[in-house]
């Protein structure tokens, strides 16, 4: 009765236990257990005494999670035949496996089931995306040419077009399953189009999209339509390096390229040329760049560093809250680099613009 209750129910939370059985682990330490709650890493461990190991845990929704074993009392980033992937779901958890991890089998409820017709009708293609990147990658060490990346670009554009369409399907069959909004969240990816995904999300059961992951796809959806191209940008206020208010509407009358970055990010730190390029290649004709940095405070010398490392002389502004940045979370931002190009009327007129792209446009706006 358990494994069939209403999603619902997850918002109070509901207990789990994993019980596992693998012959082949004697010699390891531990088994390490990870999944995401939010946007908060977690992980857990257990003993592993002949062969087997338990956990036990509560969860307010379906959890995907990586159970890793480990010969070291650490958890290895090394992911071979020592680990696998599965859900969390309230009741009892089997797993048993003569070998690996890799090969054992997980025996829960009705989330799991799902996951495993996914995976199955998913396997054809991610074997062939496999050995695609395998062979990537012997071409790299190789270099022969550029012709062989172009090779691979479209092979891997097929490949991901075929998985999508299955993927697809499988939504379209099994709109009471909440894996199919995990499905569909890998569809869409980070920075979805609301246009595209929104009515496969609506075509779901009024269980799974009123579920909690499905409340919070929801909302998300929402904040990219509030953010999309011909919307009035959403205004905030912020301290720049000085400590100085910033309000975004306080730039309206000019082109302003709403920025989204951090001193960590490699990405972001390697598009900040092309800005710097484009700034001083524009801001005479009014336009500006306002950056929001997602740094936290242990890490603001280290942001005050790279602005004057990169050479971003423009307005610089944080309030320190990593991925809880105030406009992150306006902006629906999951991931950086990211920026909204906003014209004099606040209205937003392009988005995610990078390279020389960004000079491309700013040209014909500007003329």
């Amino acid at each position: 009765m358990i494994v069939f209750m209403p999603f619902a129910l997850f918002a109070q939370g509901s207990s789990y236990t994993l019980n596992g059985k693998v012959g082949q682990l004697k010699g390891a330490i531990k088994v390490y257990l990870s999944y995401y709650m939010g946007t908060q890493y977690l992980i857990d461990s257990a003993t592993v005494l002949n062969g087997s190991f338990s956990f036990t845990g509560v969860i307010d929704q379906p959890m995907h999670a990586y159970l890793v074993s480990s010969k070291h009392d650490i958890i290895t980033h090394n992911l071979k035949d020592n680990y696998i992937e599965f859900y969390l779901e309230p009741g009892i958890i089997n797993l048993e496996g003569t070998d690996s991890l890799k090969n054992a089998i997980v025996s829960a409820g009705v989330v799991n089931e799902d996951y495993k017709k996914i995976k199955i009708t998913l396997a054809a293609v991610r074997k062939e995306t496999i050995i695609l990147n395998n062979s990537y990658k012997e071409e790299v060490k190789k270099a022969k040419s550029d012709k062989v990346s172009d090779y691979f670009e479209h092979k891997k554009d097929s490949l991901d077009r075929i998985k999508k369409a299955i993927s697809l399907t499988f939504i379209q069959d099994n709109p009471n399953s909440i894996i199919s909004l995990y499905t569909l969240e890998n569809v869409g990816g980070l920075i979805p189009l609301v246009q595209e995904v929104e009515p496969i999300f609506n075509s779901l059961s009024n269980s799974v999209r009123t579920s909690k992951v499905g409340a919070e796809y929801a909302a998300k959806l929402f904040k990219i339509k509030q953010t999309s191209i011909g919307a009035t940008a959403l205004d905030f206020t912020m301290p720049d390096k000085f400590g100085k208010m910033v309000c975004l509407n306080g730039f309206r009358g000019k082109y302003v390229l709403l920025d989204f970055w951090a001193s960590w990010c490699a990405p972001c730190r390697a598009e900040n040329p092309n800005l710097v390029k484009a700034y001083y290649k524009y801001k005479k004709y009014n336009f500006t760049i306002l950056s929001v940095s997602l740094d936290e405070y242990e890490a603001k010398n280290k942001w005050l560093k790279a602005i004057v490392n990169d050479h971003l002389t423009w307005t610089q502004v944080s309030d320190f809250k990593g991925w809880k940045n105030k406009a992150a979370q306006l902006y629906a931002i999951e991931t950086i680099p990211q920026n909204f190009l906003i014209a004099p009327d606040g209205k937003i007129v392009a988005k995610n613009i990078s390279g020389e792209d960004l000079e491309d446009i700013l040209a014909k706006l500007l003329k």
